[in-house]
């Protein structure tokens, strides 16, 4: 039988390399996704602390300045001339510590390091109308007096401590600039009382000259939080933003530095990354998305790596699978094919070191039980055929042995020797049946008519020496049995059992043993010992009338019946001999080989 195989059979290799194809796809999809994270995380961790490292450095130089300008401010707010100044009701007086007041914040002025960015200082008492200034753009501009000095917004009011941003000084005579504004409150030293304001204005350039040299990306911005007020740099200028949220609000206490998203106006949302620098001033810087995508070419080396360790991890799995599991698997099935071709010749390389090698194993040993039940059929039909020819050769001429004995039939009768024709007639009646009757098996009965036959043989021949009983069950007469099976049995009772011993007894029964029929032949003679009995049912000897051994018996009824049924026999030396035959009865279950 040849087993046909679908060319469109999904095989094992092909599935294999089929999931291994999308192993290598899912991998490199999830590896190069995951790396591209890792990357995008580092380079958004890299810009965003380079980012708070530069503003910190530029903050911290602008904190310094912006302390500067409020330590000023704080000498003016609490100094005791200019309180006394602001405080003294009589003219001549106030005059001469007006002067020393002036000369003192000239001192202070000229000696702050951010000289250069003060523009004016003012100090105006809320009271008295008295003023002090100072600043350095001072002959350029107009007399600021108790009756103009309300130009300035917030001078007469008593501002608390905050910055401002003014877009120009009225009373400059020049082109107007941006200036950041400070103002304090002066106190009297006496009692802590609020007696006047300090205005002092700096040139914005204290802040934009710190941001020069910082190289701010072109879809950044730069914030900056001066108090209340929220502004923007635009290459070293500053607006207001109208409705912002301070930069102050994501400050937390006792951090320098922050990191949060922030919503633009465009509906954009970006990364802010801010520092605080001193008390005042919070300097923050915006980043697009763009920035913290790796460069293309590191990108492009690290996608190249990542893919090339994958398809190498692949092609390395698929080589090891296609090794120890496609080539075992194909072997495998060539020794399926092999085999429903007629090849079963064993295939040791099938037999590896895996659960595949116990699958060859298995293949194997059923390739050698199916060798060795094809051989042991073979032999057990080649027996069946020498039984059947030296049954053949057992024959004898029919037509001649019957008219020979018919003729010594009549003439006993003539000569009335009736033990003659009795003989004879039994002979003549054997000889009939085995020539005649082909039948592989017969019924019991049968089989016992042809045993009479042959005991009337026998009586004469022993002359009255040998007894012969039978004891048959009914149940067991229509019982099938291999055909001459009782006769070499009684024969080897009477040659090898009785005649030795001189004279004795020869009992054939018959009974039904459960679903079997179980027929005995004993006799009371010699005895045959164990070598004896194994060497009677093992060769193949030729006895008696028909030439059957007990060998031979014992084969055809397990030919016929199976390996449970045949001969068997017990025997005591000197006492007794035992044959029994087991064949399955009528109606019985017949065992399988």
């Amino acid at each position: 039988m040849v087993i046909m195989v679908s060319k469109k059979i999904k095989t094992v290799k092909r599935q294999l390399l089929m999931f291994m194809i999308l192993f290598a796809a899912t991998v490199t999809t999830l590896v190069t996704a995951f790396s591209f994270y890792l990357s995008y995380s580092f380079q958004k961790g890299t810009v965003i602390q380079a980012t708070q490292y530069n503003l910190k450095l530029m903050s911290d130089m602008a904190a310094v300045d912006l302390r500067a300008l409020r330590q000023l401010a704080a000498f003016c707010a609490n100094s005791a001339q200019i309180t006394s100044y602001f405080t003294e009701t009589r003219e001549p007086k106030a005059k001469a510590i007006g002067l020393a007041a002036f000369d003192r914040l000239q001192e202070e002025y000229r000696n702050s390091r951010v000289s250069r960015y003060i523009q004016r200082i003012i100090v105006v008492s809320n009271s008295s109308g008295r003023i002090l200034q100072t600043g350095g753009f001072q002959p350029a501009s107009l007399p600021v007096t108790r009756w103009t000095v309300g130009r300035m917004d917030g001078l007469k009011s008593g501002s608390p401590y905050e910055w401002r941003l003014l877009n120009g000084d009225p009373f400059l005579k020049v082109d107007q600039d941006q200036y950041i504004a400070f103002f304090c409150p002066v106190y009297n030293v006496t009692d802590r009382t609020v007696i006047g304001t300090v205005f002092m204005e700096a040139s914005a350039s204290i802040i934009t000259d710190k941001l020069a040299s910082y190289s701010l990306p072109e879809d950044s911005r730069m914030y900056i939080n001066l108090g209340a007020d929220f502004f923007i740099d635009d290459r070293g200028e500053f607006f207001p933003v109208e409705n912002a949220v301070a930069l102050s609000e994501f400050v937390r206490p006792g951090e320098e530095t922050f990191v949060t998203a922030l919503d633009l106006e465009a509906g954009q949302s970006v990364t802010l990354v801010g520092c605080v620098a001193g008390e005042d001033m919070v300097l923050a810087q915006t980043l697009e998305g763009s920035r913290f995508i790796p460069a293309i070419g590191a990108w492009t080396a690290l996608l190249a790596g990542v893919c090339a360790v994958v398809i190498l991890s692949a092609v390395a799995i698929i080589y090891w699978l296609e090794r120890y599991i496609s080539l075992p698997v194909s072997r495998l099935r060539k020794k399926l094919d092999a085999i429903a071709s007629g090849d079963f010749s064993p295939d040791t390389s099938l037999e590896i070191d895996s659960e595949l090698g116990i699958i060859g194993r298995g293949i194997n040993n059923l390739s050698k039980n199916v060798v060795a039940l094809m051989e042991t059929r073979v032999k057990d039909e080649q027996n069946r055929k020498d039984l059947e020819y030296r049954m053949l050769q057992a024959q004898i001429n029919p037509h001649f042995m019957y008219n020979t004995l018919n003729s010594i039939k009549w003439m006993a009768t003539i000569q009335n020797a009736t033990g003659i024709a009795e003989v004879t007639t039994s002979l003549s009646r054997l000889l009939r049946t085995v020539s005649k009757d082909m039948r592989k098996e017969v019924t019991l009965s049968e089989e016992l008519g042809l045993l009479d036959d042959y005991l009337v043989i026998q009586r004469y021949r022993s002359g009255g020496g040998i007894r012969f009983t039978k004891s048959i069950a009914p149940e067991v007469l229509d019982t099938p049995i291999p055909r001459f099976s009782l006769q070499p049995l009684v024969e080897n009772a009477i040659f090898h059992g009785v005649e030795p011993k001189g004279s004795g007894s020869v009992e054939i029964a018959a009974i039904r043993d459960g679903d079997d029929a179980l027929i005995t032949v004993t006799d009371d003679g010699v005895g045959i010992s164990a070598d004896q009995i194994e060497k009677l049912l093992t060769s193949e000897s030729k006895s008696g009338m028909l030439g059957l051994g007990l060998a031979n018996v014992s084969q055809r009824a397990r030919l016929a019946f199976g390996r449970d049924y045949g001969l068997t026999i017990d025997s005591r030396v000197g006492r007794y001999t035992v044959m029994k035959l087991r064949v399955p009865a009528k109606g019985g279950a017949r065992s399988k080989d």
